[in-house]
């Protein structure tokens, strides 16, 4: 792909991955800088709980409405055109909310973030894939991974330090300053105009998924899967059970959460060696049986020890599942529909990260079988989503 298209930085210069990944921090890092606050900041201008909760939902809708359709417009414009416009939008957002008098301006401030945040990251991924070599796609994708978490990671205790000192506008100050930048690196960074990857070379227009689309929706489903289950445990489940039925306090679940994130970052760079050498489907099944060892271990935790494992494997099964989803996508994608492609899988993951926590806590409630009752349900999802990625695969190679 990265040959075929002819980057001017591939004469010998510094790839183009680096530069990007660097965006890519910077605006995570921003977003994360407005999550440390954005609770706290909404119920400072008189919303509820319930109405935190309705804007924490009203952010990835439309981040769900969006992805599909943006990954056509950056097959179809161009992958730095998207960007830069989610960016600027992403940022009319974010300095929208520098005077606010009530929670409804918040809510819609928010809603044109989410929808900024969706254009520029489908189009990201894109350009990162559009960079990559089918040999070293799945490192380029753990590398895209990497540093959307390590923005995720810095960017809260930024923001915290930044609300800190100069109020609660401060973090959406520094998001849309960070964004602003990053389209005007984006400029140089990435060509202009349609990867020539966006064009079917039988002359088809982009569009759907083609005639990939078994494979490309039993990796959607996988996906959901993965993001579903590990969102399901660290947000909800897992600090309840080590605080409820361990005994651990809120600074040691914080610690158990970093390790698992930790675990993440350390398998990263080791997902690529194991999908060459046992392939990516095995990669892929055998981190969805990590990740119920661990939901199991979770469930029947008795003990510190037992909660760190079962965070630790949890992480290191997720680091080793998004790039190679992501790599097999990518390479799935028939001509002139990567960008689609991506987008369906960006949907699918935020549809997880949505619907897994409510799953999650209804099932604690409602079912009557404590905190083991919500994580086998979190399992049960999970090996249905895999049992239909095998087969829509199987399907696929007919």
């Amino acid at each position: 792909m990265a040959s075929s298209l002819k980057l001017p930085w591939r004469g010998g210069g510094p790839p183009g991955s680096g530069p990007l990944l660097v965006v890519v921090f910077l605006v995570m890092a921003g977003i994360g800088m407005v999550w440390s606050v954005l609770a706290v900041y909404a119920q400072s201008l008189g919303a509820s709980t319930a109405m935190v909760g309705t804007m924490t939902a009203a952010y990835g809708g439309a981040r769900l409405l969006i992805n599909v359709p943006s990954g056509m417009a950056a097959d179809r414009y161009g992958r730095r055109r998207l960007m830069i416009i989610g960016l600027v939008v992403l940022a009319c957002g974010a300095f929208s909310t520098m005077s606010l008098n009530g929670f409804g301006p918040l809510l819609v401030s928010l809603l044109v973030i989410g929808s900024g945040s969706s254009i520029y990251a489908t189009a990201a991924m894109a350009a990162m894939a559009d960079m990559s070599t089918p040999e070293g796609r799945v490192a380029d994708m753990a590398a895209y991974q990497g540093a959307n978490m390590l923005g995720i990671a810095v960017g809260p205790g930024v923001g915290g330090l930044a609300a800190a000192a100069w109020g609660y506008a401060a973090p959406f100050l520094l998001l849309g300053t960070l964004a602003l930048a990053a389209a005007l690196c984006l400029w140089w960074i990435v060509p202009a105009g349609p990867s020539r990857q966006s064009v079917d070379p039988g002359g088809a227009k982009p569009g759907g998924l083609g005639s990939g689309a078994p494979l490309l929706i039993g990796l959607g489903l996988a996906t959901f899967g993965v993001f579903f289950a590990r969102v399901a445990a660290n947000w909800v489940l897992m600090p309840l059970v080590a605080t409820k039925t361990i005994g651990m306090s809120v600074g040691q679940v914080g610690l158990l959460l970093t390790a698992g994130a930790i675990a993440n970052l350390i398998v990263l760079p080791m997902t690529s060696a194991a999908t060459r050498r046992f392939g990516r489907m095995a990669v892929v099944l055998g981190s969805m049986v990590a990740t119920l060892v661990s939901l199991a271990l979770l469930a029947s935790a008795h003990s510190v020890a037992m909660a760190w494992a079962s965070a630790i494997i949890l992480g290191a099964a997720s680091g080793m599942a998004g790039p190679t989803l992501s790599a097999f996508a990518v390479d799935a994608a028939p001509p002139g529909r990567l960008g689609p492609a991506i987008g369906m899988l960006r949907t699918m993951s935020d549809l997880g990260v949505v619907v897994g926590p409510f799953v999650a806590g209804t099932a604690v409630d409602m079912l009557g079988w404590g905190y083991p009752g919500g994580l086998l349900i979190v399992g049960l999802v999970l090996c249905s989503t895999s049992l239909l990625f095998c087969y829509l695969a199987a399907r696929q190679r007919e």
